[in-house]
């Protein structure tokens, strides 16, 4: 690995930014680097971070998704909840018009989010599990840009007929970084059934 293709993580891990190297990516670096991002270039207020983005799309697809199997729906909510995760390691919440024009991003970014299910253990989505996570996604585009005061019905999304989850705006509460931080393990911890103490939502002495 070239002194020119790494950078290093929270964890203390030296990336290799072409090919990650396997049992580079752990949870809780990508709770805490997801934490700090935010939604829509972090040009809302008040802000919304990635971290909660991840885990109201995970509560989104379960009720979307609600009459499938509940191992099916798991599972999805699983992917949702781990669809950013490459923005939670060096990797940005670039915004799509901005993304298109940065050539060879979103492989790297594709590259990196196998890489993150492969050390998680999470197999990789079918192109069927992909469409709903996207859907859900779009949804929740929708509905945060509804919810921040964005003029959302200029979007694309809306065009094609996307509208904002009324239900959905209601759990979107824009916590402080620590506070999305543990709302996002929990989730995963709810999810993959780990054993672990619950971590508290009270951050209010840290600043968005």
């Amino acid at each position: 690995m070239s002194k020119k293709d790494w950078v290093e993580l929270t964890s203390g891990v030296r990336l290799n930014v072409p090919e990650p190297q396997p049992g580079a990516f752990v949870i809780r670096i990508i709770a805490y680097g997801l934490a700090g991002e935010y939604r829509f270039s972090g040009q809302t207020y008040p802000r919304l971070t990635v971290a909660e983005h991840c885990v109201r799309c995970a509560e989104a697809a379960a009720e979307i998704y609600a009459r499938l199997p509940a191992e099916e729906v798991k599972r999805l909510q699983v992917l949702a909840l781990l669809h950013d995760a490459p923005e939670g390691v060096c990797l940005r919440d670039i915004a799509t018009p901005i993304k298109r024009l940065l050539v060879g991003y979103k492989d790297l970014e594709q590259r990196w989010y196998l890489a993150i299910l492969r050390d998680l253990g999470v197999a990789r989505p079918s192109e069927a599990e992909d469409r709903k996570i996207k859907y859900v996604d779009s949804l929740m585009l929708i509905t945060e840009a509804a919810r921040l005061g964005m003029s959302y019905q200029d979007y694309g999304l809306y065009a094609e007929g996307f509208r904002p989850l009324e239900w959905m705006q209601r759990r979107i509460q824009c916590h402080f970084p620590l506070a999305a931080e543990a709302l996002y393990m929990n989730k995963w911890w709810e999810l993959m059934g780990t054993p672990a103490k619950e971590v508290r939502l009270d951050d209010s002495k840290h600043a968005r």
